[in-house]
């Protein structure tokens, strides 16, 4: 994925415009962010809001078994600020009516940079058979 180098983006909510570096690393700044990319990625680009919420939670710390009362405050805050801060930047859609998220193509940007490897961490193939081999 190329990113533009432009310091601004023209137009955000355009999925033909390429997010600049400085808006990918802002949204990617926030831990419950990453979490809930992640979290849509592993479950085919959409979900509903409510379990995006729990998995985010759960991510924090907050027990599987609790009351959804107990994540609330992970609500207001995606609801608040994080999920319209990614729809903003057309990363990913919010329908209201279903109470369901979804990624965009323009989420391909972020991943880009949550899946990457660097070299020096990166296993060979030596690596990898030397440690299968024990």
């Amino acid at each position: 994925m190329v990113l533009s180098l432009d310091d601004e983006d023209e137009e955000q909510g355009d999925v033909s415009e390429q997010l600049s570096e400085d808006r990918v690393y802002d949204l990617l700044s926030a831990s419950r962010r990453r979490v809930l990319l992640r979290y849509l990625d592993r479950n085919g680009g959409r979900a509903p809001f409510s379990d995006v919420t729990r998995a985010v939670a759960i991510a924090e710390g907050i027990d599987e078994d609790a009351a959804p009362s107990e994540y609330k405050h992970v609500y207001v805050s995606l609801y608040q600020s994080h999920v319209p801060k990614l729809a903003d930047a057309g990363v990913l859609r919010h329908d209201s009516e279903s109470k369901t998220l979804e990624l965009t193509a323009r989420a391909d940007a972020l991943f880009a940079h949550l899946n990457f490897v660097p070299p020096t961490q990166r296993q060979t193939l030596v690596d990898r058979i030397s440690e299968r081999l024990g």
